[in-house]
């Protein structure tokens, strides 16, 4: 057993900055740290102990969405004008997409999902947001297996600095994903329907955030798109793979910017919500 150090919390917490907002809600996390980790090893177990096969979905499942684009791609049903091997364009543009993609929509339902928890304890929001990541990391790392699978096979070889600024750029990355998720799931606790528009608006963003084929980069669409953070980060970190360099490294340097910002705008949204966001629930 684990000593129980849940941070507890009432109606009357003080104002914080942006800064100390995202310090304390850090705090909080790793106060949490061994309930957080017992509840992603719980949800994992959940998910595949009454299947035959066990762990060879946790292993199939997360390729799946890759393998079908391939398969589009190899019948002509999609056509590519990308320089690089098409396989793996979409390989690192579905692995990049389905990272953020699943960060958003986990930490969206998070409080959602614990509502029981919640409701009884004073269990601090960022503990429940992260609880639900392991998923998430369990399936991202099973896709990078499979995209640097691919990259063997067509014999690309990224430079080594590149490619440590590639892992680097998931970081800010995550933080995007995580930043919008959590302001998320304060809205989607308020108004339920945030949900539905959030899975139409993903539905309909992978075709124009160059995961499966580039996006136009003139005209009022590539303007437009310029505003687009999931297409600025996703060729972002296919270029630095791929090419050893960002082309346009003053978009993303704009965009890591708003990134930043994002992440203490949510640290202070969730820092105010922890105990009143319940009355909600």
């Amino acid at each position: 057993m684990y000593k129980n150090d849940s941070v507890v919390y009432s109606s009357q917490d003080k104002k914080v900055n942006f800064i100390c907002a995202f310090v304390e809600l850090w705090r909080q996390l790793y106060t949490n740290r061994a309930q957080v980790l017992v509840s992603i090893k719980k949800d994992f177990k959940v998910k595949y102990h009454d299947t035959l096969l066990g762990m060879f979905w946790a292993i199939v499942i997360p390729i799946i969405p890759m393998t079908a684009y391939m398969m589009l791609s190899s019948i002509k049903a999609i056509n590519s004008s990308t320089d690089m091997p098409y396989v793996f364009y979409i390989a690192l543009g579905i692995t990049l997409w389905m990272f953020m993609s699943k960060i958003m929509r986990e930490s969206m339902m998070a409080i959602k999902k614990e509502k029981a928890i919640l409701t009884k304890t004073n269990y601090p929001l960022i503990s429940i947001v992260f609880s639900k990541m392991g998923e998430v990391l369990t399936d991202t790392m099973i896709r990078i297996i499979a995209v640097i699978g691919i990259m063997i096979w067509f014999q690309i070889t990224p430079d080594p600095m590149s490619f440590i600024l590639g892992l680097v750029l998931l970081i800010p990355i995550f933080f995007f994903a995580l930043s919008t998720g959590m302001v998320l799931s304060i809205i989607n606790t308020i108004i339920p329907d945030t949900r539905r528009l959030f899975d139409i608006v993903m539905r309909y963003g992978i075709f124009l955030s160059s995961v499966i084929f580039p996006f136009p980069v003139e005209g009022i669409l590539g303007a437009i798109n310029r505003f687009n953070i999931f297409n600025t980060y996703i060729n972002a970190f296919r270029d630095l793979i791929y090419h050893g360099k960002i082309f346009d490294l003053s978009l993303l340097g704009y965009t890591i910017v708003f990134t930043i910002l994002m992440t203490f705008l949510a640290a202070k949204i969730i820092h105010y919500m922890n105990y009143r966001v319940r009355a909600y629930i």
